[in-house]
């Protein structure tokens, strides 16, 4: 995946949640021309990326599905409809935890990418 893949990605899981690119910035610890410059494939963290799968977490949806190849907005589905009860709230953190140790190399190569961009 491409940063520019990966910065349409970012903008189709901000859609999906109904936010503004400032509102987007705000619940992930950033700033709005950050959110900008990720959703054109530019600059970014992978803290970024972090925040960006907690709160799609935290709104019910499978995270990590963001990172999957190939990819279609459909893979961002609903995990849970309704409240949680404490044995599925424990599933969904365990499920969290998971995806962030899964997406660990990619997360690194995303990294690296940033970093070139930097460099260049």
């Amino acid at each position: 995946m491409d940063m520019h893949e990966f910065g349409r990605r970012v903008q189709l899981a901000r859609e999906l949640l109904n936010m503004t690119q400032q509102e987007f910035a705000k619940a992930i610890d950033t700033r709005q021309t950050l959110v900008s410059r990720l959703e054109k494939g530019f600059g970014g963290t992978p803290q970024n990326i972090f925040n960006i799968l907690n709160l799609l977490n935290s709104k019910g949806y499978v995270g990590k599905n963001i990172f999957n190849e190939p990819f279609k907005v459909e893979m961002l589905h609903k995990k849970n409809a309704g409240t949680l009860s404490f044995k599925k709230a424990l599933k969904s953190v365990s499920e969290i935890k998971q995806s962030l140790h899964d997406n660990y190399e990619k997360l690194v190569l995303v990294h690296n990418l940033f970093e070139e961009q930097v460099s260049s």
